[in-house]
């Protein structure tokens, strides 16, 4: 664990879950209430940050609206740090669960339904007005199976919106520079078919290559 992050505002580090080419992600403790969270530390570029505060801000809304999005608890910097507090989901993500082997079709059925069923709602989602300006439907941008967690129960988890994107009420498409792969996400059926995100995610779900 870097010794840059031993405690953020009020939340101390116990443990790293993973590092990307966005944040950091840690298990922390708020030691106002002992609640346990999931701590997110953006990177320090300036772009990456603003996508992160977007994003948290957008899967604090939807994750009202729908319970298969981790909940964000906080939003805040400390010394110059930004920093995340969301909900640590407990269970497996759908990456170390692929690893072990192609999941049974009827499963991996069950989890593509679940995942599809989420991202409509969040395209139908119309969030609180951002900077005064009206937005309606969400474009997550970057689900893969790391995003991914299956509970103990199986119920199917989204933990992370980092990057995803608001539409406004006159665009139908937004750019993604940050994603696995830089991708033009389209509003509409037609165009929507162009973007082979979904199918990537699908096949991952059978085990097989993207």
């Amino acid at each position: 664990m870097s010794p840059l992050y031993r405690r953020i505002g009020p939340f101390e580090i116990r443990a790293e879950i993973g590092s990307g080419g966005m944040a950091d992600v840690f298990v922390a403790e708020d030691t106002r209430s002992g609640a346990v969270v999931a701590l997110k530390v953006p990177r320090r570029d300036a772009d990456i940050r603003r996508a992160e505060r977007e994003g948290a801000w957008l899967q604090a809304a939807l994750a009202q609206r729908d319970p298969r999005v981790a909940r964000v608890y906080e939003i805040g910097e400390d010394d110059g740090v930004p920093y995340i507090a969301m909900e640590l989901v407990e269970g497996e993500d759908l990456s170390e669960r692929i690893a072990r082997g192609p999941l049974d079709p009827r499963e991996a059925v069950r989890v593509a339904i679940e995942l599809c069923d989420l991202l409509a709602v969040a395209h139908a989602f119309t969030p609180p007005a951002l900077d005064g300006a009206a937005r309606r439907g969400i474009v997550h941008g970057d689900l893969k199976p790391r995003n991914v967690r299956l509970e103990s129960g199986g119920r199917v988890r989204v933990v992370d919106f980092g990057i995803a994107k608001a539409l406004s009420e006159t665009r139908t498409r937004t750019r993604n520079e940050f994603g696995s792969l830089p991708c033009l996400q389209a509003r509409h059926g037609g165009e929507a078919r162009r973007n082979t995100s979904q199918m990537r995610v699908f096949r991952r779900r059978l085990g097989s290559a993207p």
